[in-house]
């Protein structure tokens, strides 16, 4: 293997006996990607988790070109190698319900102690449930304790934050721009003997 500097930015580190190169960021993240032509498998072990999957390319389609068309679809990508799709989000939960409490106090239609004990039964919620993958142990407090849903009229009004991980969401912003870069440069040098010199694609 021979280290190749590709800017401040970020470096890569490729392997002509496999189809694996690594990357280090200038924030010190790193990530070793290995493209599967044959079996039609990424995967990148990174600092921020492992995220793997099995694509599909046209019959004359390399699995590199069918990530590279697939580059700035970052929904779809998420969706594919997240870790957790379905992730809770506490902290963004309790603000979604604390502006709720408070566009119903607008309106006039709770009082302000109703508000006023809600709100002091969200901070202790969300702070119970902050380490909390899932909104279940959410669910089952706010149906012990009352006064939230009692606001919130129905159970189902409730709205409960989920999305991709934090991982997942720091890979995508931080080592798949660097990915993509790399690929385009490789494939724009015709292969990876001629390791494109620089990139400012990769976050510091």
């Amino acid at each position: 293997m021979s280290e190749n500097e590709i800017s401040p930015k970020f470096s890569v580190l490729k392997s002509k006996a496999t189809p694996t190169f690594s990357l280090r960021t200038g924030g010190g993240e790193w990530a070793m990607v290995y493209l599967d032509e044959v079996h039609n498998l990424f995967l990148a072990n990174t600092s921020f988790g492992v995220f793997s999957h099995n694509w599909h390319p046209a019959k004359h389609e390399t699995l590199r070109d069918f990530i590279l068309g697939l580059g700035g679809d970052s929904h779809y990508i998420t969706k594919k190698i997240a870790i957790k799709n379905d992730y809770f989000y506490a902290k963004e939960t309790g603000e979604a319900i604390k502006a709720e409490i408070k566009k119903r106090l607008k309106l006039n239609l709770i009082s302000s102690e109703e508000a006023r004990e809600a709100l002091v039964e969200l901070i202790e919620v969300v702070d119970i449930c902050f380490n909390h993958d899932s909104s279940l142990p959410m669910q089952a407090i706010l149906m012990e304790r009352g006064a939230i849903l009692k606001i919130l009229d129905e159970y189902e009004s409730i709205p409960f934050i989920t999305g991709p991980d934090p991982q997942t969401k720091a890979f995508m912003t931080v080592i798949w721009p660097c990915i993509i870069d790399y690929l385009k440069r490789e494939k724009a040098n015709d292969g990876p003997d001629n390791t494109p010199k620089e990139s400012e694609a990769c976050p510091a």
